[in-house]
């Protein structure tokens, strides 16, 4: 039986981005492992899961100390364990996985390329940064990225060869569980309820945000881009579902001004996703970069119309002027028109709604990716 070993940094993204995954890869004969930082909610993954995990303090930022202590113990864990597999995605993580999985000589030692960290960076961090992205795919047999875009700009970097970057399927790193379909449209049916019991009344446009509060993610022009259209409809409202991460870059008058909005709702982070989905009339997502925007996959599934950036990543995720309308990035102006457009054409938010369900299940089904990679795992 071979041994798969995953690693994450935080246990967020492991439930985000290998539910289900797990089990799958232990059901079909090998024997799986995750290693990721400790977290109270790693003893449910664990049992939702059926696989071992093994809790290894990392930090996202830049550490020396912390990442050497980190490296040492991914080194013993793999010395002791002798994984045949080694799959690590998030910056961190597979920088030591692939630093310690090639020094004891693991053969097959797979890099999942989230996204590039370096892309929203300025100076010598980006260049870091982009050094230790470089460490990372040199050390790997195998690199994934999530998006065609992402592999394209891997190999036009000069940060892979093209040989050793690839796409599971046509991306993602964990496609969509078609099995949701019920429970989403069984929430969707209930949309005014819910909306009624956060305070929404029935003629309030809800503009919808889930992610990290973090200024990569485009807050700082979202509110801005708010600000302005609340001055001319009075009855519109935003929503930013998940935790704003004090090193996040977001200025702190700009997270008081955000918790101190009237009109402005922190629902901070949750496990069931799709309840606030349907409270949106629109779903706004201004990333700066991205790798693929699992969000966007989930909007597109739960009928919400997207505004969003022309990013690597995002132009993956969404069909232009079909599921979304896209925007240049950090351009408050065109955000402004883009949602405005929605505002005034309910029609054609609809439609684009529509459209989003049928590109998302047609793109991105779970059972696709998940062989897809089987096909790595034995190549």
């Amino acid at each position: 039986m071979k041994k798969v070993f995953y690693i994450v940094t935080v246990a967020i993204t492991a439930k985000s981005f290998l539910k289900g995954q797990l089990r799958y890869m232990a059901d079909q004969g090998y024997e799986v492992t995750l290693i990721c930082s400790p977290d109270p909610s790693l003893s449910l993954l664990e049992a939702e899961e059926k696989v071992r995990v093994i809790a290894l303090p990392m930090q996202r930022e830049i550490s020396l100390f912390d990442d050497l202590r980190s490296f040492l113990a991914l080194l013993l864990i793999f010395f002791r364990e002798k994984p045949d597999i080694v799959n690590a995605g998030t910056p961190k993580a597979g920088l030591l996985s692939m630093l310690a999985s090639c020094v004891l000589g693991v053969r097959k030692r797979i890099y999942t390329v989230h996204g590039l960290r370096y892309e929203g960076c300025k100076g010598f961090k980006r260049s870091l940064l982009r050094f230790l992205e470089l460490v990372a795919c040199s050390l790997s047999t195998d690199n994934i990225c999530v998006s065609e875009s992402i592999r394209k700009e891997l190999i036009k970097s000069r940060l892979s060869k093209k040989n050793k970057a690839s796409v599971l399927f046509r991306g993602s790193c964990n496609g969509i569980d078609r099995n949701v379909i019920d429970h989403v449209d069984d929430v969707l049916s209930n949309r005014d309820l819910i909306r009624s019991e956060f305070g929404f009344k029935k003629d309030d446009f809800v503009l919808g945000f889930v992610g990290r509060i973090v200024k990569d993610k485009g807050i700082l022009e979202l509110f801005q881009a708010f600000q302005r259209l609340r001055q001319e409809k009075r009855d519109i409202k935003l929503v930013l579902v998940g935790e704003i991460e004090i090193d996040g870059e977001l200025a702190p008058e700009t997270i008081n001004q955000l918790e101190r909005s009237e009109d402005v709702l922190l629902i901070g982070h949750v496990e069931e996703v799709y309840k606030y989905y349907c409270i949106f009339d629109l779903f706004v997502y201004p990333t700066h970069r991205e790798g693929l925007g699992y969000a966007l996959l989930e909007a597109g599934l739960a009928k919400r119309a997207i505004v969003s950036t022309r990013v690597t990543g995002v132009v993956d995720a969404v069909l232009e002027n079909t599921t979304s309308m896209l925007t240049e990035p950090q351009n408050e102006q065109s955000l402004v028109d883009a949602i405005q457009m929605y505002i005034d054409n309910p029609d054609m938010r609809e439609l684009h709604g529509e459209n989003g369900r049928a590109w998302v299940l047609n793109k991105f089904p779970q059972d696709k990716v998940w062989e897809a990679l089987v096909n790595i795992y034995e190549r």
